[in-house]
Formats: C-alpha cells, structure tokens, sequence
C-alpha cells in the first residue's frame, strides 16, 4: 500500500513542480553560423579528434587543431563540422612606402646635428639657471 500511494504521488504530485519545457529561440543562431564566424570550436579545439579525423577517418582536408594566432591554417570541412574560413586581409603594397632620397636624409641630418654632439658646457643651464660656465 505504502509503494503504492508513494507511485502514485510521483507520476501525479512531482510533475506539478517539474521544469516547463520553453520554446526555442527564434533568433538563435545554428552551429554551422556561429562556427563560421569563431575559430575555436570544440572539433577544432580537440587535439584528439583532430588526429581522429587526420589519421582513423582520413577527412580530406582533416580537421586542423586550433592554436591562436594560427586562423589561417583552419581548413574548412562542413562535413566534419570545420566551417571557419579566415577573411582575405589587404595586403599593402611595398612601392606605395616613401622611401627618401639621398639628398633628403643628408638635408635632416645637417638640420639635426645638434641632436647628435654631446652639448657645451657652456650651454647647458642648472637648476637654478645658472650657467655651467663660470658658475662656483
């Protein structure tokens, strides 16, 4: 009778305190949306599954273990759940760098020599503005 009545109150009185099931989120992004977007996921952040992938199910291309800083050797593979692709960054053009003249660094440095003598006694003022020459 006690096995009973204690039955009875689990199938009836707990659900009543149970967790409600919520809907999904209309806005939530898939797994392949945000894996496109971020490097790190878990395929790419397991060392194992990366050498599963390479060397037990020989993917073409495998799955490439994340380092940071390294995107750029993140192969995409969707059917292993590889999607990250790194966006093709602008390469500067070297020749569009000013490079001076001759005649332009020999004009600075005359112009700037002072910056390279070591300064006269006479020239240099203490603290109390008087004058290295001369002064004691």
């Amino acid at each position: 009778m006690h096995c009973a009545i204690h039955i009875l109150l689990l199938f009836l009185f707990v659900p009543l305190f149970g967790i409600r099931e919520k809907g999904y989120r209309t806005d939530a992004k898939t797994f392949s949306e945000v894996a496109s977007s971020e490097p790190c996921s878990w395929f790419s952040a397991n060392p194992i599954h990366c050498l599963r992938s390479k060397y037990v199910f020989n993917h073409s291309p495998p799955c490439t273990y994340y380092i940071p800083g390294l995107e750029n050797k993140l192969e995409v593979n969707e059917s292993i759940g590889c999607f990250f692709k790194v966006k093709k960054d602008v390469v500067e053009d070297a020749h569009s760098y000013y490079l001076p003249k001759w005649d332009d660094v020999s004009t600075f440095l005359k112009s700037s020599s002072f910056l390279f003598t070591e300064p006269r006694e006479e020239d240099t003022v203490g603290d109390t503005g008087a004058t290295g020459a001369g002064s004691g």
